[in-house]
């Protein structure tokens, strides 16, 4: 019974998944007027032997709901390329790529976010998500690798002290640096889905169990010494 309900919830969610993405084709001529919107945009083409033999098979909107599921896979690094090569807007400390820095922003000076948005409309990936060096070169040019060595650092740490098994604490970071790890072929970290708050709070569990495993161990009653 729990394994039907998994699989209603997966279907669910497959549907779900395919009728939005039909349904915005269609303000574009259906799922062929994607394909020639990506191609005209992006350059980016499905043709081919096997994408005639799939078109022939399956028809456009089959063949349509597998690319799209494709290009997330993809679609971070295609991003992130058009941004090394045709980005010339300025460093956005965090205004792209931190949606909490967004939001904060947004209300102070919209128009400096609209302005920054629109060097990235101008380049054609506004409203995608690039991967996390796109992310990070849009808001701190080439100092955003020092953020992918910081990231880096921590995920290795992590990685040993998992290993280990000396320390459990440590399991509570373990899925943090793993999504993060995943999630950066999308975005930062730090910016998907509000990434930083969500880091924040995970943080602020683990020093929290490091201070009172600490406070427990001065804690310890000290045995009597013998005469």
């Amino acid at each position: 019974m729990k394994n039907l309900g998994i699989a209603a919830i997966v279907l669910g969610a497959m549907y779900y998944f395919v009728a939005v993405f039909l349904t915005r084709a269609e303000s574009l001529g259906g799922a062929a007027g994607m394909f020639q919107v990506a191609e005209r945009i992006w350059g980016i083409s499905f043709s081919g032997p096997v994408a005639t033999f799939m078109f022939q098979m399956l028809g456009d909107e089959f063949t349509y709901i597998i690319f799209v599921f494709n290009w997330y896979v993809v679609q971070g690094l295609v991003m992130a390329n058009f941004l090394f090569s045709d980005y010339t807007g300025p460093m956005q400390w965090g205004v792209y790529g931190v949606d909490l820095v967004s939001a904060l922003v947004r209300r102070i000076n919209g128009d400096l976010v609209a302005r920054n948005f629109d060097s990235l409309q101008q380049v054609g990936v506004y409203g995608f998500l690039p991967s996390a060096f796109g992310s990070l070169y849009v808001d701190l040019w080439f100092f955003g690798l020092l953020i992918a060595a910081a990231w880096g650092l921590l995920a290795s740490l992590v990685y040993k002290k998992v290993r280990a098994g000396r320390d459990a604490r440590w399991l509570l970071l373990a899925p943090l640096m793993t999504s993060g790890v995943l999630f950066s072929f999308i975005n930062t970290p730090l910016g998907f889905a509000n990434g930083l708050v969500t880091h924040f709070w995970i943080l602020l569990a683990f020093l929290s169990s490091c201070r009172l495993r600490s406070a427990r161990r001065t804690r310890l009653p000290v045995a009597p010494q013998a005469d």
